[in-house]
């Protein structure tokens, strides 16, 4: 049953009616075309890209997109990493489930955590003991050497103004043999020092690139009657020139780390290729996740190494990644404690076998 209108209903209707469409005109007017996809646009954001109308070009909005971008990845992160490290198996679900607003992308974080570990590498072999200066390395500046000279000058002519057998003057006497003392043997003392860190950091790459050498000589031994060619000149290359290939694998390492994630793809399918309700989606954001967490571990040894707790750091490298693997495989793929374990067994031997391949590839790369 259509319900009766009176003469005023209709009227205000036909005017709610233009009302609308001469506001719709007038936003159309103002705003105009999409700047990225050209396509007709009322409001703040375009309906069919999401770009938003305000088209700016001035550095301080800039200055305001780089803020926004870095306090937003943080955010994400703070949720990411926890979530992470104490919860992996439940992350790794939430994100394969859909729930992505809330964490940052696994490949991202890889990225991004392995642009931060190669950094922290790049600092603890520079020499950074722990990212401090010890007292004692400290070059004594010119003012400071003024200050003692000085101080010795007054001290001197305090004791011409006592007796030479006084109390008095074998005391300034004392101080002034210290001061002559600190200021003869800070330089020599400084430059030991710096001689020690120096000769011990070219003992450490003397030792790789003896260790380099001698591996590439067993190689070009064994191979030398049924190798190619372009291998033996590889392996005399390497024997001849170990430092250059050490320094091109340290510079090789950060891109070759990309290789890690799918390498493990393969044998992530093979543990689950009973179980069609995993896909390789499942696997990739798996085996990034883990990566994340390790890069993470490795992060923290290092730090801890600087710190001389190479101790600790080694023990953390041996027994946290099983421990993690299991929680993330367990809570990921939602298994019992016994397919759980055989499958992380399997894991940490794919992990030893990726490791290899990617140490193997990076040698090959740099000889």
């Amino acid at each position: 049953m259509i319900p009766e209108t009176t003469p005023d209903t209709d009227v205000a209707a036909a005017a709610i009616i233009a009302t609308g469409l001469t506001v719709d005109k007038k936003t159309e007017a103002e705003h105009g075309s999409c700047a990225n996809c050209h396509q007709p646009v009322i409001g703040a954001y375009c309906h069919h890209c999401g770009q938003s109308t305000h088209i700016h070009r001035s550095l301080l909005h800039m200055a305001e997109e780089l803020l926004h971008g870095l306090f937003h990845f943080e955010t994400k992160a703070w949720r990411t990493i926890p979530a992470l490290i104490i919860h992996p198996g439940r992350l790794t679900r939430d994100y394969i489930e859909g729930k992505r607003t809330r964490f940052v992308s696994p490949l991202a974080l890889y990225l991004f955590l392995l642009f931060l570990m190669f950094f922290i590498f790049s600092l603890n072999s520079a020499g950074l003991d722990g990212f401090e200066v010890k007292e004692d390395s400290k070059p004594m500046s010119a003012e400071q050497k003024a200050s003692i000279q000085k101080e010795v000058a007054e001290l001197r002519q305090k004791e011409k103004q006592l007796k030479a057998d006084s109390e008095g003057a074998k005391e300034l006497k004392k101080d002034i043999i210290e001061l002559e003392k600190s200021l003869a043997t800070a330089p020599a003392s400084q430059a030991k020092a710096t001689a020690k860190q120096i000769n011990e950091k070219q003992e450490k790459d003397q030792s790789a690139a003896d260790g380099l050498k001698d591996l590439a000589i067993e190689l070009e031994k064994s191979t030398e009657k049924n190798a190619p060619t372009w291998l033996t000149s590889r392996l005399r290359h390497a024997s001849d020139n170990p430092e250059l290939v050490i320094y091109k694998m340290k510079s090789g390492a950060s891109k070759f780390a990309l290789l890690l994630p799918p390498l493990a793809l393969p044998f992530l399918w093979l543990m689950f290729v009973f179980r069609k309700k995993f896909v390789m989606f499942d696997h990739a954001v798996f085996s990034l996740y883990s990566l994340c967490f390790m890069v993470c571990l490795m992060i923290a040894c290092s730090l801890l190494s600087a710190i001389n707790l190479s101790g600790l750091a080694i023990t953390l490298l041996i027994c946290v990644p099983p421990a993690h693997m299991y929680a993330q495989v367990k809570g990921t793929y939602q298994l019992t404690h016994i397919e759980t374990i055989w499958r992380v067994i399997l894991l940490i031997v794919v992990a030893v076998i990726s490791i290899g391949v990617y140490v193997l590839s990076l040698l090959a790369a740099s000889m």
